[in-house]
């Protein structure tokens, strides 16, 4: 009888063992993934969805005059519910637009800031003691676990003398 290696076909235990780690790593990573991503992709579909119904409210209180409040559910949207505000006041413009905002250059309120002062022929070193109506707007909506999204909106009307 001849003594030699013998030639095997086929993988070992321990080939075997490793490669079972390995794929039970890589399933678990993969599995992780799609759970994360699962749930982030309901997390954007709910503030997208919370974004659209705060926007359409928004539409729908903007022709209100007066002071209002209201909350409400969404009845097509379970779990979704709002709550808006409709404040009339009166604002001093730089306080309102707050004077280190509307000092920096290039900032978009600042922009709008400085057009509307000169369209009223308003020197900004003077706009201080200015008041104009406001009507504030605030929609909020709840969605989730304790989660919102909320929209102000604010529409000046026209400036007038302390």
């Amino acid at each position: 009888m001849k003594m030699g290696i013998k030639k095997s076909s086929g993988f070992s235990l321990v080939e075997v063992v490793v490669t079972i780690g390995f794929v039970a790593i890589f399933l678990t990573a993969i599995g992780t993934f799609l759970a994360y991503a699962s749930f982030y992709r309901k997390e954007a579909g709910d503030l997208n969805r919370a974004m659209f119904l705060a926007s359409q409210k928004m539409d729908e209180i903007k022709n209100l005059e007066k002071d209002a409040s209201d909350s409400g559910e969404f009845e097509q949207f379970p779990g979704m519910s709002y709550e808006y505000e409709v404040i009339n006041r009166k604002e001093d413009l730089v306080s309102f637009f707050s004077e280190d905002r509307v000092e920096q250059e290039g900032d978009e309120k600042s922009g709008q800031i400085q057009e509307f002062l000169e369209e009223k022929g308003v020197d900004r070193e003077l706009a201080s003691g200015l008041e104009f109506p406001v009507r504030y707007f605030v929609v909020i909506i709840n969605y989730g676990n304790h989660k919102s999204y909320r929209l102000d909106y604010f529409r000046g009307e026209d400036v007038g003398s302390r």
